[in-house]
């Protein structure tokens, strides 16, 4: 039976980490990422690399509706969500 990927990776950081006691990938770039020796270019690549194990990754939403659909949608990135509402009864707006 093969080892499941979690396990081999804590195997494998086991390993380095009797090499490099107290070693952690993120931890260490971080600590580029934060490097005065490190220039601009690479201190955003570490941090980019960082994030994606820290926050989730924006993507697209498409929305679609109807021409003759009145109700507002609020979409909020930083907000808690489950006090959204929906209006359904808005005001049409005119065409000039």
């Amino acid at each position: 039976m093969l080892p499941s990927l979690k396990s081999r990776s804590s195997t494998l950081l086991a390993a380095i980490q009797e090499q490099f006691p107290n070693y952690h990938p993120l931890i260490a770039i971080a600590q580029i990422a934060h490097s005065d020796k490190a220039d601009l270019e690479l201190q955003f690549q570490c941090h980019k690399t960082i994030a994606k194990y820290i926050e989730p990754e924006l993507k697209a939403v498409e929305v679609k509706s109807d021409a003759n659909d009145h109700s507002v949608i609020r979409v909020s990135l930083f907000e808690d969500v489950s006090d959204a509402e929906i209006i359904s009864e808005t005001p049409q707006i005119s065409n000039w």
